[in-house]
């Protein structure tokens, strides 16, 4: 990509990750993306048809980390998904206001379903990858995983759950690796 797409596309993204934190959804318009940006109205449609396009290539870019993440940190083993997680929360706190922000403000529980799906979309990754499968049931665990996940982080980001990022990113992790079972007997020899 040339450097002055690249510089334009990330100055109309910050924009409108900036008004995010400020805006609900259904009030921020291009005028306010192009203000912000320090761009004109022409080159913002050079770049992006409309407001809903600037959030699916912020979406692609996050899935382009997590993918990143993946085939940088999968070998198969269980500090490898670990590692996957740990990058997701990184991510999560590197722009931790804007991800409070979109927890609690029901104008973006849309982004709350591409968070959804870009979860899913990596643990079905991890998945064929771990265990080389084609079984279209790997996709029914995957948005199982996914729900519950994106659930418990956007619980932490509301301050509706009392637990560290940390600790959601342990749970997750277990999450994967183990079943409920499994989970519940180790808790249990640790306990006793």
């Amino acid at each position: 990509m040339d450097k002055r797409v690249y510089k334009t596309k990330k100055a109309i993204r910050d924009a409108m990750l900036e008004l995010i934190l400020q805006y609900d959804y259904n009030k921020i318009t291009v005028k306010m993306i192009t203000d912000k940006a320090n761009i004109g109205r022409k080159t913002f449609y050079l770049h992006y048809g409309c407001i809903e396009d600037v959030i699916l290539d912020y979406k692609n870019t996050i899935s382009l980390e997590l993918e990143q993440s993946i085939n940088k940190n999968f070998f198969n083993t269980e500090n490898d998904i670990h590692n996957i997680f740990m990058d997701l929360t990184n991510l999560i706190k590197n722009n931790i206001e804007f991800y409070r922000r979109i927890a609690k403000n029901d104008t973006y529980f849309f982004m709350r379903n591409i968070f959804e799906q870009m979860l899913e979309e990596a643990i079905n990754k991890i998945y064929f990858k771990s265990y080389k499968t084609d079984s279209t049931n790997v996709s029914y665990y995957s948005s199982f995983y996914a729900a519950g996940m994106t659930r418990l982080f956007f619980d932490y980001l509301k301050g509706s759950i009392s637990i560290s990022l940390d600790d959601v990113r342990y749970i997750i992790t277990r999450a994967c690796l183990l079943s409920l079972d499994d989970i519940i007997k180790r808790n249990h020899e640790i306990i006793i």
